[in-house]
């Protein structure tokens, strides 16, 4: 079928952010590696008592007839955009027993700053404190870093694919 019907779940905390026109991607088993978008055309105003979620609809364009009735999906739905946000990549991020820690480098040292956490997506974490956009951090070897260690930055690594 083109377009293809989507029906997800959104947790009952996030029930006022989806808007009729928005769009979502999301994913099915078949075809774990490709991303398909949809646009939400339904949502429904009555949260289900079992799983304290609202159904959403949503149509995605099946021209190749990839997509098939029933299939599982898995969605990623915007439900916030905050601009100017200071990210990291999570293995930047130390959890420690009472604190968040990231590693900045100053002055050509490890810094150790206690970090608050923000939004998880797809590998990157915002940090809401301790830590301004401009900073280096440090992303490998967290558990040998000690405060006044020197450090070598070195620029990121390229994808193999050029992208």
């Amino acid at each position: 079928m083109d377009p293809e019907r989507v029906v997800i779940g959104i947790p009952e905390r996030h029930a006022a952010q989806p808007r009729r026109g928005q769009g979502i991607e999301f994913t099915v088993a078949a075809y774990p590696e490709r991303v398909f978008r949809a646009e939400v055309d339904f949502i429904d105003p009555v949260v289900q008592d079992k799983t304290r979620t609202i159904v959403v609809k949503a149509r995605a364009p099946n021209p190749d007839q990839l997509l098939k009735p029933g299939m599982f999906v898995e969605a990623r739905l915007a439900v916030a955009t905050r601009v100017n946000a200071v990210v990291v990549p999570e293995d930047a991020v130390q959890p420690l027993r009472t604190a968040n820690v990231v590693w900045a480098v100053v002055d050509g040292k490890a810094s150790r700053r206690v970090v608050q956490l923000g939004a998880r997506a797809q590998g990157i974490v915002e940090i809401l404190s301790g830590v301004e956009a401009a900073e280096q951090v440090v992303v490998g070897g967290l558990e040998r870093m000690a405060e006044g260690m020197p450090v070598a930055p070195r620029p990121r690594a390229e994808p193999a694919d050029g992208q």
